[in-house]
């Protein structure tokens, strides 16, 4: 998922069969469950860290996706002859964020995804005329998701157990005023790799993590902080996503307060485009 960039992976039984999506976040959740013991467990605990990062290295895709067809990845497959509106209804109504397609013979042949429609939305933005100028405020599908926030003291492996508690891919990181400072996600899982020398980073403060993360990973993390005011328009949000690689974006009040307001999804976007069809 790293090295391609992507926040999922299909998953095919031995017999070549679908079995499922293993998520970024499936991924979180379960480095979460390793540190169960989170309160008694300081890093000094070396023993333990050692331990975690074993198990997590010798982990099987079946110990980390207990329920590969869970609600949050529903199995719901369309023909490769079927339209790609329908598969936009689907990513923009249907509560899904990617869409196995299957062959004449059922098996998967390839996968849809929201950030797909989006590239392709950015690469075709004038085929909507005037729905693109439409401002955020103005949004028919108003009902995005609420802002859930960390301050930036707060350790990684909270923030990813916060992930995980409210089922939510990622926090806005503000201050002691409630401004905008940084986003955490679940993609920043890779910060950790896979090696015991680095596990110790999810006891860092998100701040210093996300720093070691755009050091790293200077082309997958954007390096300034991104957000739009509620007088962007809609073709400002598609920019960002599809130029950036982002799943989802901060609308604030101003560029001075930074207070964060809401969060646009892409969810939200092609839901957006949907609603103004006529």
């Amino acid at each position: 998922m790293v090295d391609h960039n992507v926040l999922s992976l299909p998953v095919l039984n031995q017999k070549g069969k679908y079995y499922g999506i293993i998520e970024m976040f499936d991924l979180v959740e379960y480095v979460t469950a390793l540190f169960s013991d989170l309160g008694a467990m300081k890093l000094i605990d070396l023993e333990k860290l050692l331990n975690s990062e074993k198990t997590f290295v010798s982990a099987t895709v079946r110990d980390v996706l207990k329920r590969p067809l869970s609600s949050r990845n529903p199995f719901r497959p369309i023909n490769r002859g079927f339209s790609l509106f329908t598969a936009w209804e689907i990513l923009g109504l249907g509560g899904v964020n990617r869409i196995p397609i299957t062959n004449e013979n059922g098996e998967i042949c390839d996968i849809i995804t929201q950030s797909m429609l989006v590239d392709f939305l950015w690469q075709n933005i004038e085929k909507i005329g005037a729905v693109a100028e439409t401002k955020i405020s103005d949004f028919k599908g108003a009902e995005s998701e609420e802002v859930s926030s960390i301050p930036p003291t707060t350790k990684a492996i909270n923030a990813f157990r916060e992930m995980v508690r409210t089922e939510k891919a990622g926090l806005a990181v503000v201050d002691e005023n409630g401004k905008l400072l940084d986003n955490m996600s679940v993609r920043d899982l890779r910060g950790i790799h896979t090696d015991a020398q680095v596990f110790w980073r999810l006891w860092s403060p998100v701040n210093e993590y996300k720093e070691m993360a755009r050091k790293e990973f200077p082309d997958k993390t954007p390096a300034a902080l991104v957000f739009v005011l509620p007088t962007d328009s809609l073709f400002t949000v598609v920019e960002k996503m599809a130029k950036l690689h982002i799943h989802r974006i901060y609308v604030v009040d101003s560029a001075e307060s930074l207070t964060p307001l809401r969060v646009i999804t892409q969810t939200d976007l092609l839901k957006e485009v949907l609603l103004n069809q006529k």
